[in-house]
């Protein structure tokens, strides 16, 4: 069982086996499918910095008009659905309440779900260049 302390309440989440774990899997590449423009975008920009920008804007605009909502709110909400908040389960909208919160709660139950399946250091490496892209 994985913990995590955000904000002021305390998160444990258990990882989802099975079938219901292949479905999260599924719905998590309709949900980052569209920022795959964005991966390809950061990698292969090797002209100029300016360059690499220019493709990392235009690539996450696409996302953005291709991401699938729906497939986003269903993986949040299976992640949810094991997510335990000061020994008590997670109920979105109470606690965690507001839509920021929920979104960190996902984040890292999405984490620990799925982290084995992603090189952390290849992860880590395209977080880095997002951030100075986005300068």
């Amino acid at each position: 069982m994985a913990e995590k302390k955000i904000g002021k309440d305390v998160y444990k989440f258990d990882e989802i086996l099975g079938w219901e774990a292949f479905d999260l899997a599924d719905l998590m590449l309709d949900v980052v499918g569209p920022f795959a423009q964005i991966i390809e975008a950061m990698v292969g920009a090797e002209g100029s910095k300016i360059a690499g920008e220019k493709a990392f804007v235009a690539a996450f605009a696409q996302a953005m008009r291709d991401r699938n909502s729906s497939a986003t709110r269903r993986l949040m909400e299976g992640l949810l659905s094991q997510v335990r908040v000061n020994g008590e389960p997670c109920v979105p909208g109470m606690k965690p309440g507001r839509l920021d919160e929920m979104i960190a709660v996902s984040v890292w139950a999405a984490e620990v779900q799925f982290g084995r399946f992603f090189d952390a250091g290849v992860l880590s490496s395209l977080m880095a260049q997002a951030r100075t892209s986005s300068r």
